[in-house]
Protein backbone atom coordinates (compact mmCIF):
# COMPACT_ATOMS: atom_id res chain seq x y z
CA UNK A 1 0.00 0.00 0.00
CA UNK A 2 2.72 2.43 0.99
CA UNK A 3 4.65 1.81 -2.23
CA UNK A 4 1.50 2.19 -4.33
CA UNK A 5 0.47 5.44 -2.65
CA UNK A 6 3.97 6.82 -3.07
CA UNK A 7 4.08 5.86 -6.77
CA UNK A 8 0.66 7.37 -7.46
CA UNK A 9 1.69 10.62 -5.80
CA UNK A 10 4.76 10.73 -8.08
CA UNK A 11 2.67 9.99 -11.22
CA UNK A 12 5.12 7.27 -12.27
CA UNK A 13 4.47 3.89 -10.72
CA UNK A 14 6.87 2.03 -13.01
CA UNK A 15 9.68 4.46 -12.15
CA UNK A 16 8.93 4.03 -8.44
CA UNK A 17 9.08 0.24 -8.64
CA UNK A 18 12.25 0.21 -10.71
CA UNK A 19 13.86 2.62 -8.24
CA UNK A 20 12.92 0.23 -5.42
CA UNK A 21 14.77 -2.56 -7.24
CA UNK A 22 17.75 -0.40 -8.17
CA UNK A 23 18.19 1.33 -4.82
CA UNK A 24 16.74 -1.38 -2.61
CA UNK A 25 18.02 -2.39 0.80
CA UNK A 26 21.57 -3.15 -0.21
CA UNK A 27 23.03 -1.07 2.60
CA UNK A 28 21.30 -3.25 5.21
CA UNK A 29 22.66 -2.39 8.65
CA UNK A 30 21.85 -3.90 12.01
CA UNK A 31 22.67 -0.54 13.58
CA UNK A 32 19.98 1.17 11.52
CA UNK A 33 17.55 -1.65 12.30
CA UNK A 34 18.12 -1.24 16.04
CA UNK A 35 17.71 2.53 15.76
CA UNK A 36 14.37 2.16 13.95
CA UNK A 37 13.29 -0.56 16.39
CA UNK A 38 13.85 1.81 19.31
CA UNK A 39 11.48 4.30 17.65
CA UNK A 40 8.64 1.90 16.82
CA UNK A 41 8.88 -0.43 19.82
CA UNK A 42 6.02 -0.09 22.32
CA UNK A 43 4.06 2.31 20.09
CA UNK A 44 0.48 1.82 18.98
CA UNK A 45 0.54 4.03 15.87
CA UNK A 46 1.05 2.54 12.43
CA UNK A 47 4.59 2.62 11.05
CA UNK A 48 4.02 5.76 8.97
CA UNK A 49 2.51 7.48 12.00
CA UNK A 50 5.75 6.90 13.90
CA UNK A 51 8.40 7.06 11.17
CA UNK A 52 6.66 9.39 8.70
CA UNK A 53 5.09 8.94 5.29
CA UNK A 54 7.56 8.70 2.39
CA UNK A 55 7.87 12.19 0.95
CA UNK A 56 9.79 13.75 -1.94
CA UNK A 57 12.97 11.74 -1.54
CA UNK A 58 13.40 8.19 -2.80
CA UNK A 59 11.04 5.80 -1.09
CA UNK A 60 13.99 3.51 -0.38
CA UNK A 61 15.43 6.28 1.83
CA UNK A 62 12.19 6.57 3.81
CA UNK A 63 12.44 5.28 7.38
CA UNK A 64 8.96 3.71 7.21
CA UNK A 65 9.72 1.84 3.98
CA UNK A 66 13.10 0.71 5.26
CA UNK A 67 11.55 -0.55 8.50
CA UNK A 68 9.04 -2.66 6.57
CA UNK A 69 11.81 -4.07 4.37
CA UNK A 70 13.90 -4.90 7.43
CA UNK A 71 10.92 -6.82 8.80
CA UNK A 72 10.55 -8.78 5.56
CA UNK A 73 14.27 -9.52 5.34
CA UNK A 74 14.65 -10.53 8.98
CA UNK A 75 11.55 -12.72 9.17
CA UNK A 76 11.93 -14.61 5.89
CA UNK A 77 15.24 -15.95 4.58
CA UNK A 78 16.71 -15.16 1.18
CA UNK A 79 16.14 -18.77 0.13
CA UNK A 80 12.48 -18.60 1.10
CA UNK A 81 11.98 -15.33 -0.82
CA UNK A 82 13.63 -16.96 -3.81
CA UNK A 83 11.27 -19.94 -3.56
CA UNK A 84 8.25 -17.62 -3.27
CA UNK A 85 9.33 -15.69 -6.38
CA UNK A 86 10.18 -18.75 -8.46
CA UNK A 87 7.03 -20.55 -7.34
CA UNK A 88 4.94 -17.58 -8.43
CA UNK A 89 6.33 -18.04 -11.95
CA UNK A 90 5.71 -21.80 -12.12
CA UNK A 91 3.22 -22.99 -14.73
CA UNK A 92 0.28 -22.51 -12.34
CA UNK A 93 1.90 -19.88 -10.13
CA UNK A 94 -0.02 -16.73 -9.25
CA UNK A 95 2.22 -14.41 -11.31
CA UNK A 96 2.02 -16.68 -14.34
CA UNK A 97 -1.78 -16.67 -14.10
CA UNK A 98 -1.81 -12.92 -13.57
CA UNK A 99 0.48 -12.31 -16.57
CA UNK A 100 -1.65 -14.58 -18.76
CA UNK A 101 -4.76 -12.57 -17.85
CA UNK A 102 -2.91 -9.32 -18.52
CA UNK A 103 -1.94 -10.51 -22.02
CA UNK A 104 -5.65 -11.20 -22.73
CA UNK A 105 -6.90 -7.84 -21.46
CA UNK A 106 -4.09 -5.64 -22.81
CA UNK A 107 -5.59 -5.24 -26.34
CA UNK A 108 -8.98 -4.33 -24.79
CA UNK A 109 -7.36 -1.64 -22.64
CA UNK A 110 -5.35 -0.28 -25.56
CA UNK A 111 -8.51 -0.08 -27.69
CA UNK A 112 -10.39 1.66 -24.87
CA UNK A 113 -7.54 4.15 -24.47
CA UNK A 114 -7.53 4.91 -28.21
CA UNK A 115 -11.31 5.39 -28.20
CA UNK A 116 -11.12 7.77 -25.24
CA UNK A 117 -8.28 9.78 -26.80
CA UNK A 118 -10.10 10.00 -30.15
CA UNK A 119 -13.35 11.03 -28.48
CA UNK A 120 -11.56 13.57 -26.30
CA UNK A 121 -9.88 15.13 -29.36
CA UNK A 122 -13.18 15.17 -31.30
CA UNK A 123 -15.09 16.85 -28.47
CA UNK A 124 -12.45 19.54 -28.13
CA UNK A 125 -13.44 20.92 -31.54
CA UNK A 126 -17.18 21.13 -30.96
CA UNK A 127 -19.32 24.13 -30.03
CA UNK A 128 -18.83 23.22 -26.36
CA UNK A 129 -15.20 22.02 -26.01
CA UNK A 130 -14.60 19.23 -23.54
CA UNK A 131 -12.15 21.39 -21.60
CA UNK A 132 -15.03 23.75 -20.79
CA UNK A 133 -17.00 20.93 -19.14
CA UNK A 134 -14.80 20.42 -16.09
CA UNK A 135 -16.67 17.44 -14.66
CA UNK A 136 -16.67 15.46 -17.92
CA UNK A 137 -13.10 16.53 -18.71
CA UNK A 138 -11.94 15.19 -15.33
CA UNK A 139 -13.78 11.90 -15.88
CA UNK A 140 -12.02 11.39 -19.23
CA UNK A 141 -8.67 12.14 -17.61
CA UNK A 142 -9.34 9.82 -14.66
CA UNK A 143 -10.29 6.97 -16.99
CA UNK A 144 -7.20 7.55 -19.15
CA UNK A 145 -4.99 7.73 -16.07
CA UNK A 146 -6.38 4.44 -14.75
CA UNK A 147 -5.89 2.68 -18.09
CA UNK A 148 -2.36 4.06 -18.47
CA UNK A 149 -1.44 2.94 -14.93
CA UNK A 150 -2.74 -0.56 -15.57
CA UNK A 151 -0.94 -0.84 -18.92
CA UNK A 152 2.27 0.54 -17.42
CA UNK A 153 2.48 -1.63 -14.31
CA UNK A 154 0.39 -4.74 -14.83
CA UNK A 155 2.85 -6.26 -17.29
CA UNK A 156 5.19 -8.23 -15.05
CA UNK A 157 7.79 -8.68 -17.79
CA UNK A 158 9.79 -5.73 -16.46
CA UNK A 159 10.13 -7.54 -13.13
CA UNK A 160 11.28 -10.73 -14.81
CA UNK A 161 14.26 -8.78 -16.15
CA UNK A 162 15.49 -8.68 -12.53
CA UNK A 163 15.06 -12.44 -12.06
CA UNK A 164 18.74 -13.25 -11.45
CA UNK A 165 19.60 -11.07 -8.48
CA UNK A 166 23.24 -10.70 -7.49
CA UNK A 167 22.42 -9.06 -4.17
CA UNK A 168 20.72 -11.27 -1.64
CA UNK A 169 17.70 -9.15 -0.74
CA UNK A 170 16.38 -8.55 -4.23
CA UNK A 171 13.89 -11.44 -4.26
CA UNK A 172 12.07 -9.86 -1.33
CA UNK A 173 11.86 -6.60 -3.30
CA UNK A 174 10.70 -8.40 -6.45
CA UNK A 175 7.79 -9.91 -4.52
CA UNK A 176 7.04 -6.52 -2.94
CA UNK A 177 6.99 -4.82 -6.37
CA UNK A 178 4.81 -7.56 -7.87
CA UNK A 179 2.30 -7.22 -5.04
CA UNK A 180 2.32 -3.44 -5.47
CA UNK A 181 1.54 -3.83 -9.19
CA UNK A 182 -1.33 -6.21 -8.43
CA UNK A 183 -2.71 -3.87 -5.76
CA UNK A 184 -2.51 -0.95 -8.20
CA UNK A 185 -4.41 -2.92 -10.85
CA UNK A 186 -7.13 -3.83 -8.34
CA UNK A 187 -7.38 -0.22 -7.16
CA UNK A 188 -7.54 1.24 -10.69
CA UNK A 189 -10.10 -1.33 -11.91
CA UNK A 190 -12.29 -0.35 -8.95
CA UNK A 191 -11.85 3.30 -9.95
CA UNK A 192 -12.92 2.50 -13.53
CA UNK A 193 -15.98 0.70 -12.16
CA UNK A 194 -16.94 3.73 -10.10
CA UNK A 195 -15.85 2.43 -6.71
CA UNK A 196 -14.03 5.07 -4.73
CA UNK A 197 -12.22 2.86 -2.23
CA UNK A 198 -9.29 4.51 -0.52
CA UNK A 199 -5.85 3.06 -1.16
Amino acid sequence: MMTMQYGLSRHSMRHTLISVLQNGMYDFSDTEYQKLLSRVDNTYDDVEGVLGTPSTRLITQSSAFRWICYQLIKRISHGEWQNIWRGAWDENGWLTQYQNEYVKVKPVLEAARKTLLDEKARLEHTALPLSKNTELFNKYNEALSAINNILECSDMAYLQAHDSPILKDEYCLLVLCAMTSVQLTYYKINKLNGFDDDC
